[in-house]
């Protein structure tokens, strides 16, 4: 591992995944992420706050980023990555879901994330709840094909060791031959935001809100024609104040996907403001995550071409 050399209040990790090098690109000024959403209207506010640096880390496709879990991400990887790996566990060259902790802006041991049921699906199209027992994940549906979202519990299994328990069907709102994916949950639990082509989209994927309420996740409502454009929105996350960060080709941006950022008002979300050229380029920018911890650290891949970036939905498992 490489360590980072400057830290400053926040870092966003970025991925490399051919390369399998990351970059990651500081917030200064001790201003964190959801100030900065709260107070900025414009991107060139936003260029002075963010600076650049770099460590390393391997992850494959089908996963294009990771996800923040407890003190550490998880991530898609092979086994053979990391000699310190029990290989009592696993076969060397399996591509497997690992978790590792996160301490002085170093990678830690790294650990297989469900040890008894495989979990190989995209580590940024996950999200957890609060007390992280529970959390939902994309992956193919058998019945139709198409991307579905489903709910796994984290429990204790016949040898009293902490596993996955993942339901055999998607959600309820997870209609057929339609696609669901990628989706965030809001700091209470109550809302969820995924991508999905359902009926009422304005373009490609939209992005949706469903709500829980006893026990029942509401009928999706699209997010308005001021977030969904004609192109594709994708890769939604949830901050722990609620403000949204998504991916989108049809919004005015540098090129291909940029990643853009909208404040919660109480209600809904505000009109998309773009995070400007020191972290969205003339490629694809996708899978912006943010640790809900402390609000300060966050991971994003480096951009990349659209051909990949639709090869990755199409490999989802």
């Amino acid at each position: 591992m490489k360590r980072i050399l400057k830290i400053t209040s926040f870092i966003i990790f970025t991925t490399v995944l051919l390369s399998s090098g990351i970059i990651s690109k500081n917030i200064s000024s001790g201003i964190n992420l959801n100030s900065a959403v709260a107070i900025r209207d414009d991107t060139t506010s936003l260029i002075h706050m963010i600076d650049v640096d770099s460590f390393r880390l391997e992850i494959l496709p089908p996963s294009s980023g990771v996800q923040f879990y407890k003190d550490g991400i998880v991530f898609l990887s092979l086994s053979k990555y990391e000699n310190k790996m029990s290989p009592n566990h696993i076969s060397f060259g399996v591509v497997e879901a690992y978790y590792a902790s996160v301490e002085d802006s170093v990678l830690g041991k790294h650990m297989i994330f469900s040890p008894s049921s495989s979990f190989s699906y995209p580590c940024e199209a996950m999200t957890f709840s609060r007390d992280y027992n529970t959390v939902y994940f994309t992956k193919l549906s058998k019945k139709d094909r198409k991307e579905k979202i489903f709910m796994a519990k984290f429990g204790s299994d016949s040898k009293n060791q902490t596993n996955l328990f993942p339901e055999i069907i998607p959600l309820d709102f997870c209609a057929d031959d339609y696609a669901f994916s990628h989706p965030t949950l809001s700091s209470d639990g109550t809302m969820m935001i995924f991508a999905s082509d359902i009926k009422g989209s304005f373009g490609g994927m939209d992005l949706f809100v469903s709500r829980l309420a006893d026990g029942k996740w509401s009928v999706p409502e699209n997010l308005g024609k001021f977030i969904n454009s004609a192109g594709n929105e994708f890769f939604p996350f949830l901050d722990s104040e609620n403000n949204l960060f998504f991916s989108s080709d049809g919004l005015p941006g540098y090129g291909g996907y940029d990643i853009f950022t909208c404040k919660f008002n109480g209600v809904d979300w505000d009109k998309p403001i773009n995070l400007s050229d020191r972290i969205n380029s003339d490629m694809d920018d996708i899978a912006f995550t943010i640790n809900k911890t402390d609000g300060k650290s966050g991971f994003l891949p480096e951009g990349k071409n659209q051909e990949n970036v639709i090869c990755n939905y199409s490999e989802l498992h």
